[in-house]
């Protein structure tokens, strides 16, 4: 009896779904929720988001997940800004 070994997340065998969206800003009561339930429909792993932000941080959310993202702290415009929303496995890869 041969045992397999899982694979690891990151292993070059593994499946990695990447994606980006232009979700404007995470900030509007409901975005937030919205992005994550599109990427479990979808599979994703890393999603890269192009978002307004006037900060940078680490924001961990109920599901799991964990965005990070980083702006201009040129007032309170929130003209630009990116970031990542990061699975509960891609983070633990890291």
């Amino acid at each position: 009896m041969t045992h397999r070994l899982p694979i690891k997340f990151l292993s070059p065998k593994a499946y990695v779904k990447i994606a980006q969206r232009n979700v404007r800003t995470l900030f509007e009561t409901g975005r937030c929720a919205q992005v994550i339930k599109e990427m479990q429909r979808y599979g994703i792993s890393i999603l890269g988001v192009k978002i307004r932000s006037s900060s940078c941080g680490k924001l961990r959310i109920a599901t799991g997940k964990t965005v990070l993202h980083s702006g201009r702290d040129e007032g309170e415009n929130h003209e630009t800004g990116v970031g990542f929303v990061l699975s509960k496995e891609t983070e633990n890869a890291c």
